[in-house]
């Protein structure tokens, strides 16, 4: 049988068992502690594997000197890797310098600095080793070691640079931005806005869209806003003001845009001055050659019935004249044929006018002085005028010469004056001024057609009454007039010889501002100024002549051999062509002189001419038509023919200008 334990010994016992219960107490505790710690670590690592942000823990490395000379990845997370491309296997337990060589001795340091201090370091870089930008911060968690967390920062950075880019540009534009809100005012201008404008950019943002367009009042902006809401973007044309109050026009591209909750207007502007004066400038020429066109045709139809009407007035002047030679002597008709023969001088002098109307209306040619030539003509213009009309001058006494028709030019004066003087309703003036002007480009504005050279300019000024621009456009259109003068076609004529002489001429009027008439003529460099005269009759008779008329108007060719027949001449007859070249050929004798129609059957005068030249190389020829000298007439003067005769001419004309042509050779 046992022994019971004495006291001291249950004593000893009793110790040794609550120290075991001590211990394993502690041991349990320790144990949940771990577990705590263990579970906490896993958290903790779970959490670094599933952050968005990139993770890594290195250990830095000392040289000999206790430097910071490169460190090592202990720890990286899953961001890491799609952030950098660098994988976990590759790289725990590798230093930075064998990962990535290039790495500047400059973030060692820095990284060294935060592991050794715990100074805390955060800044954004663009890493050149994974071509993109990252913010970072890095801290120490305990000495010698320190963690980097960082973000991808690349396309918030390429957005931004976009944007810079984008803002840079369109404040460099060469168009004005307005952004604006729903309430109308300015919330961004660019540079070009304020220069536009004249404002700066403070005093453009505390603005609206009102207070710099006149085209857009107040009530007008919700229809416009809620437009641009259903269209999106659209172009128009409006106008803005400048802070000094001068309004130009422009052209708005409007843009919605919805950023967020905000609507906004995205506008940009461009000047289109420049443009405006362009198309004015285009229609202003449209204009003048459409009425060019006009006038061109209107002149051939006028060219061509001035023609026919003075082939019909040279039988009746012709038949007076032989009716009176044919009259016993002192038999006197004079009270009835003079009547007749003004009257068909006035009906050849409005188919002159005509012709000076119509391409070729030129006829006398004469280098004047404009000075010398007003001052001539003037007086005598006056007198037509209304006395309360006062003419003042400004010639120039170094005005250069001009080769005109001094009688056309004569009766462009006369129309123009005529009409300022109708215009100026009581007292006015109307002011003659000249000078020299070199056309140096062929677009040159309002004188569509000349061509660069010098030109004398001659404006005539009025204060009358002026006309509206409907009227303006129509002053030369031929027989148009504010009321019935009776004074044929007028400023119709003075257009047609202006321009016959390769000048050009135009008008401005403003009602109630008066008129302004612009005449440019060619200047002629001739050292002279000749001047014309009338040639005397030729009083002999020419016995011994012959004279071939080629004429294919039976009444014309009739009354042209009685003339000749007249004054002691012998007369062949052609009526075409080729009778002209048959008679040319085969005459016995000499055919001293022809008169040659331009307007034959078969074939023209200007074409006519060299072939009877080469048929009889000294045959004389005059030229006669119902047209100017202008045209088929003087190609064939300049190839050679003696002379020019316009019908309808009378017995002394065609006896002082065959006499003339006659003693010449």
């Amino acid at each position: 049988m046992a022994q019971k334990p004495t006291y001291v010994e249950l004593e000893n016992r009793i110790d040794s068992l609550e120290e075991k219960i001590r211990v394993l107490k502690e041991a349990e505790e320790e144990r949940k502690r771990c577990r705590q710690i263990f579970d906490s670590e896993e958290r903790y690592r779970a959490l670094i594997h599933e952050m968005g942000n990139g993770f890594a823990l290195h250990e830095i490395i000392l040289d000999k000197n206790g430097t910071p000379c490169d460190y090592r990845f202990l720890e990286v997370n899953t961001a890491f890797e799609k952030m950098t491309g660098l994988k976990t296997d590759d790289i725990i337990g590798k230093t930075v310098l064998e990962i990535l060589p290039k790495t500047e001795s400059y973030w060692i340091e820095a990284y060294g600095k935060v592991a050794l201090t715990g100074d805390s370091l955060t800044y954004e870089n663009y890493a050149q080793e994974f071509d993109g930008y990252f913010e970072v911060l890095a801290y120490s968690p305990r000495k010698g070691k320190f963690v980097t967390i960082f973000t991808d920062t690349t396309e918030r950075k390429k957005s931004e640079k976009a944007l810079g880019f984008t803002q840079f540009a369109i404040d460099r534009s060469s168009d004005a931005a307005f952004w604006m809100g729903k309430n109308a005012q300015f919330i961004y201008v660019n540079d070009m806005a304020c220069r536009s404008l004249g404002y700066s950019k403070e005093k453009l943002l505390g603005m609206t869209v009102f207070d710099i367009s006149p085209d857009f009042p107040p009530e007008t902006w919700q229809a416009h806003w809620a437009e641009l809401q259903r269209r999106g973007s659209f172009i128009f044309e409006t106008t803005h003001r400048r802070k000094d109050g001068n309004i130009f026009p422009v052209e708005i591209a409007v843009n919605y845009v919805r950023f967020g909750e905000e609507e906004y207007n995205c506008a940009f502007a461009r000047d289109i001055t420049d443009r405006k004066q362009e198309e004015e400038t285009r229609e202003k020429l449209k204009a003048q050659l459409q009425q060019a066109q006009k006038m061109e045709a209107i002149a051939t139809l006028g060219g061509g019935i001035a023609h026919q009407f003075n082939n019909a007035l040279s039988p009746i002047l012709t038949g007076l004249n032989l009716i009176e030679m044919h009259l016993p002597e002192g038999y006197d008709i004079s009270r009835y044929a003079d009547p007749m023969r003004e009257s068909a001088h006035r009906m050849s002098s409005l188919t002159n006018q005509l012709l000076a109307y119509a391409r070729g209306g030129r006829y006398q040619k004469t280098t004047l002085s404009l000075d010398s030539f007003l001052k001539n003509t003037l007086p005598i213009i006056e007198h037509t005028l209304k006395p309360s009309v006062l003419v003042e001058t400004d010639i120039p006494h170094d005005i250069l010469g001009v080769e005109v028709d001094m009688t056309q030019i004569q009766m462009v004066l006369s129309a123009i004056l005529s009409n300022a003087s109708e215009a100026i309703e009581e007292q006015g003036r109307i002011r003659i001024a000249c000078r020299n002007e070199m056309i140096a480009d062929e677009s040159v504005e309002n004188l569509a057609g000349l061509a660069p050279g010098s030109y004398v300019y001659l404006k005539i000024e009025d204060d009358g009454k002026g006309m509206d621009s409907e009227t303006a456009s129509q002053v030369f259109d031929p027989f148009f007039t504010t009321k019935f003068q009776g004074r044929g076609l007028g400023m119709a004529a003075a257009y047609g010889i202006i321009r016959n002489h390769n000048g050009a001429i135009s008008v401005e009027s403003e009602l109630g501002k008066g008129t302004t008439v612009h005449i440019y003529l060619p200047a002629a460099y001739i050292g002279t100024i000749e001047r014309t005269a009338t040639n005397p009759p030729f009083e002999s008779c020419f016995d011994n002549v012959t004279v071939l008329v080629i004429e294919d108007e039976e009444i014309v060719m009739e009354m042209t051999t009685a003339l000749l027949e007249k004054i002691g001449c012998r007369v062949l007859q052609a009526k075409t062509g080729a009778d002209a070249l048959d008679m040319a050929k085969k005459q016995v004798g000499g055919i001293n002189l022809a008169l040659l129609d331009i307007k034959l059957p078969d074939i023209d005068g200007d074409r006519l001419y060299p072939l009877l030249i080469k048929e009889r190389p000294d045959l004389k020829v005059i030229v006669c038509s119902g047209y100017s000298i202008d045209g088929p007439a003087q190609e064939i003067l300049d190839a050679g023919a003696e002379g020019f005769m316009q019908k309808p001419f009378g017995l002394k004309e065609l006896q002082a200008k065959i006499g003339k042509i006659l003693d010449d050779g």
